[in-house]
C-alpha cells in the first residue's frame, strides 16, 4: 500500500523549482557522460582484442606454412581465441552448358529458363564451404526441337 508520504515524494502538487531541475540535469549529463566514457572505454578494449587476435592468427597461419606448428594445436588456439583459421576468397567461375527441357504451352521458354535456380555441388571438396551470392542468366539460345 502506498503510503502518503510516498505518494508526495512522487507525485508533488507544486512544479520542481528550476534549481532542483538543473541539479537533476547534472545528475542526468554526468550519467550520460559516465555511460559515453564506458563505451569508449569497451570499443577500444574490444578493437584492440581484435587487432591481437588478428596478428596471433596471422602468425599462427605462417607458422603452419613452414610447418612449425602442427594443424591441432593451430585449431585448438584458434578455438580458444575464437577466430577462424580460413581465409575467404572471392571468386567468379563461369559455366556454360547446355540441355533440353520440355515447356508447356503457353509459357514462354526464355521465361521459364530465366527463373531456373542453379545449385553447386563440389563432391570432390566436402570440408570447403562456399556460397553462390549472385546467378545471372547472360545468353540465351533457344533453339525448339
Amino acid at each position: 500500500m502506498i503510503s502518503p508520504q510516498m505518494a508526495t515524494d512522487v507525485v508533488s502538487p507544486y512544479p520542481p523549482t528550476m534549481q532542483e531541475l538543473e541539479k537533476k540535469v547534472e545528475e542526468l549529463e554526468g550519467i550520460n557522460k559516465d555511460f559515453g566514457d564506458s563505451v569508449s572505454y569497451w570499443r577500444t578494449r574490444v578493437a584492440e582484442y581484435e587487432k591481437k587476435a588478428e596478428r596471433l592468427r596471422d602468425y599462427i597461419v605462417e607458422e603452419m606454412k613452414n610447418s612449425d606448428f602442427d594443424e591441432d594445436t593451430a585449431q585448438t588456439i584458434a578455438d580458444i581465441m575464437n577466430f577462424s583459421l580460413a581465409k575467404e576468397h572471392y571468386f567468379t567461375v563461369t559455366v556454360r552448358f547446355s540441355g533440353t527441357m520440355e515447356v508447356n504451352p503457353g509459357d514462354d521458354a526464355e521465361e521459364v529458363i530465366s527463373n531456373m535456380h542453379f545449385e553447386m555441388e563440389d563432391s570432390y571438396h566436402t570440408d570447403v564451404d562456399f556460397q553462390i551470392d549472385d546467378v545471372s542468366v547472360e545468353e540465351v539460345d533457344i533453339q525448339e526441337t
